[in-house]
């Protein structure tokens, strides 16, 4: 039976784009819904059982070769990501914070990273810049094997994306600032629904241009942490999401605004849900590339 899609990281991904790239902000953020065990029917506790679920999505769209990174619970850090990569683009996508594995997990992802919150210095990333200690110790618990794996897979002249939705996505940031300092050219970074890392400093030197950020609605974890009384920034060029105020509304009656102000509101946890990323940039493809990748785990 013929795969929807099939190839479409091939024939569809543009891997030279140097700005927003609707196809690509899709099929990365389907990456980052499926880097999580439960959105593939995968046990969360087996390892071998993800992988080759993960393979058997991403193979037959185009993806030649897979690396994964299996965070421990006996680590501080549990930091979860996969490199998957062709002839022509190689791709990092970070796991974000499990929405369905249960409020233990989720408390302690939020203990390990966001209670230490305060701004720590990272001099290499310029004179004065700081980011978000947890996340950045997060970070540093794979920080090499990340740089390896990337030069490992790195054998023609394929481009370099980076992506991951909330917890994920900062760590997409940090990795991508890294290789960035370390002389590895990062292409996009795209995020979904990614808290504030650093300050202005670590804004200002970022470096990366191609930096896209999504935020679906009222998504209450972009709305973090606080960028008045801590001085947060948000990294990249921001996308929004403006779902109308009707009953039932969802992902398919939004609009997309791009190069956007930041969202003010109350803030919304439904709304962080890694399913109406997906689904409303699906909605806003053209119906022809809608034709030619995989469809959303959300339809309408």
């Amino acid at each position: 039976m013929p795969v929807r899609g099939a190839n479409c990281f091939k024939t569809q991904f543009q891997p030279s784009a140097a700005g927003h790239s609707i196809v690509n902000a899709y099929l990365l953020m389907m990456a980052s819904r499926l880097v999580f065990p439960d959105q593939l029917g995968a046990s969360q506790t087996d390892k071998s059982e993800f992988e080759q679920k993960f393979e058997g999505q991403f193979g037959p769209l185009g993806i030649d070769n897979f690396d994964f990174e299996h965070g421990s619970p006996l680590r501080r850090f549990d930091t979860n990501f996969v490199v998957m990569s062709n002839d022509k683009v190689i791709i990092l996508v970070f796991r974000g914070t499990e929405l369905s594995s249960g409020w233990a997990k989720m408390i302690k992802d939020f203990i390990r990273t966001n209670t230490n919150i305060l701004l720590s210095p990272v001099p290499h990333f310029g004179s004065g810049a700081k980011v978000h200690s947890g996340f950045w110790n997060a970070f540093l618990s794979v920080r090499s094997r990340v740089i390896a794996l990337i030069r490992s897979r790195k054998t023609a002249n394929q481009t370099i994306w980076i992506t991951g939705h909330s917890l994920g996505g900062a760590q997409a940031v940090l990795a991508a600032r890294t290789c960035q300092h370390d002389g590895i050219p990062v292409r996009g970074l795209y995020t979904y629904g990614c808290p504030r890392i650093g300050n202005d400093i670590f804004r200002s030197h970022f470096g990366i241009s191609n930096s896209q950020r999504y935020v679906y609605a009222l998504d209450l974890v972009p709305m973090t942490p606080d960028n008045i009384l801590l001085g947060y920034r948000h990294i990249g060029r921001t996308n929004n999401f403006h779902v109308p105020p009707l009953p039932g509304a969802g992902p398919y009656d939004s609009t997309l605004k791009l190069n956007d102000s930041e969202t003010i509101g109350s803030g919304s946890v439904s709304d962080h849900d890694v399913r109406l990323y997906e689904a409303a940039l699906f909605h806003h493809l053209s119906a022809a590339k809608q034709g030619l990748v995989p469809r959303p785990a959300r339809s309408r």
